[in-house]
């Protein structure tokens, strides 16, 4: 976990982080669970990655993916979020051999 938060804090220096508890029993929960049951997870790299995202006019985006509550995520990572769920579910279910 201090390897995600070093990495996290490289690229983006004055956030914060708190991450890696609730991931780790999610982890468990799925290798405990049944065969039909995966974790999919989020590399500190690939989240850092949404900070980087240009949009159709090439123009950086806002780098704001927290809600004015500074806690939760805004819709805008919440849809990076589920674009990137979407494309790793897919990727596990289409290369799954039964």
């Amino acid at each position: 976990m201090e390897d995600m938060i070093n990495e996290i804090r490289k690229h983006a220096p004055n956030a914060n982080a708190i991450c890696g508890f609730w991931d780790s029993q999610k982890k468990l929960v799925a290798s405990r669970a049944s065969s039909n049951v995966i974790h999919l997870g989020l590399s500190a790299r690939e989240i850092i990655g949404w900070y980087d995202d240009e949009n159709e006019e090439g123009k950086n985006e806002s780098n704001i993916l927290i809600a004015p509550d500074g806690i939760h995520p805004n819709t805008r990572c919440y849809s990076k979020w589920a674009s990137s769920m979407g494309n790793k579910f897919c990727d596990r279910v289409l290369t799954h051999k039964a």
